[in-house]
């Protein structure tokens, strides 16, 4: 069965996620993982958004309810944000205030797989299973860093991506260090997803 490709394109560069959660295990020499962190969202839109991360440090959250961005961080408490602009500017633009640019760029990719594929060399993928999900195989190009903080870091890296065409999502993502061969590497998974 072909995927919808007008629902896949919509979902792949949606601007609202009723829930998500995501997980990030590293792996060390040896190949044993641990948990290093836990990412949740709830965004109504852009604008409106609640994004929170649990990691060694503790919890990190941010909203935002389309007029100010509030931040709670371990031993900080509270401060907020300047406010939305009612007028964006050319050099301060909505987008600095969105979801999109609070989460964190690995998230962001898994959520909206168009930011990541658009800054990937795809190397091979696989057809869609039966539930609509395609492996994927790639690795970054060029040789400029990310300004995002995603996958595509110019590293030497491997990408390995599960791709839901149903949900318009990478459902999980293993980063590798192609050489020297290590044994390291990252395994990022989504755990939970309301569109």
């Amino acid at each position: 069965m072909a995927p919808d490709i007008t629902m896949f394109l919509s979902s792949a560069s949606r601007l609202s996620v009723r829930s998500a959660a995501a997980e990030v295990f590293r792996s060390g020499p040896g190949g044993a993982e641990h948990e290093a962190s836990v990412c949740r969202l709830h965004a109504d839109d852009w604008l409106h958004w609640d994004y929170t991360v649990r990691d060694e440090r503790g919890e990190t959250r941010h909203t935002c309810d389309g007029t100010v961005i509030s931040s709670t961080g371990p031993g900080r408490g509270e401060r907020r944000h300047s406010p939305v602009p009612a007028s964006p500017t050319r050099d301060d633009p909505l987008y600095f205030y969105s979801w999109m640019a609070f989460a964190q760029g690995w998230f962001v990719e898994m959520l909206r797989p168009l930011d990541l594929l658009a800054r990937v060399r795809v190397t091979s993928i696989g057809d869609p299973d039966d539930e609509g999900r395609a492996r994927i195989t790639a690795e970054p190009m060029g040789s400029e860093p990310s300004p995002y903080g995603g996958f595509a870091l110019p590293d030497g890296r491997g990408l390995e991506l599960g791709l839901d065409t149903r949900l318009g999502c990478l459902t999980e993502a293993r980063v590798t260090r192609r050489a020297p061969t290590t044994g390291e590497g990252t395994f990022y998974r989504i755990t939970h997803l309301e569109p």
